[in-house]
């Protein structure tokens, strides 16, 4: 369609899309912002489960069988102990490994919405340009 052929109606068509377009672009970098700050929350959070992870593995390595002989009781103390500062440990790996996941999983969310925020501005350029002729 030859510009010189653009009716009132068609400009101010053009226009709406352009500022539909243009709402939407704000819209995907608002999104983009606030992924972007949940992002960083995500890496301090990981950050912070793996020191108490180094630190439970620490403690864990410090631990050593008693030299004297325990009773029952004493025994089946230390091993249930025991067995909590284990389950302590897994807990805190599978929370650092859940939180890899979702950080992997918000940086490719990320990479599509600035993706489609080009496409947008691209888009909008052309448009634009066939609304100035």
């Amino acid at each position: 369609m030859n510009p010189s052929q653009l009716t009132i109606k068609d400009r101010q068509l053009l226009q709406r899309l352009l500022a539909i377009r243009s709402d939407k672009e704000a819209k995907l970098r608002r999104e983009l912002v606030l992924h972007r700050q949940k992002f960083r929350e995500l890496l301090d959070r990981q950050i912070l489960i793996n020191l108490d992870r180094q630190a439970q593995t620490n403690r864990l390595r410090q631990w050593q069988i008693p030299a004297q002989i325990l009773t029952p009781t004493e025994l089946i103390t230390f091993k249930l102990t025991l067995m909590n500062e284990y389950q302590k440990e897994r807990a805190l790996a599978e929370t650092a490994e859940m939180l890899v996941i979702e950080k992997e999983q918000l940086e490719s969310t990320m990479v599509h919405m600035q993706k489609a925020i080009l496409w947008l501005v691209k888009s909008q350029q052309k448009l634009q340009e066939v609304v100035d002729e």
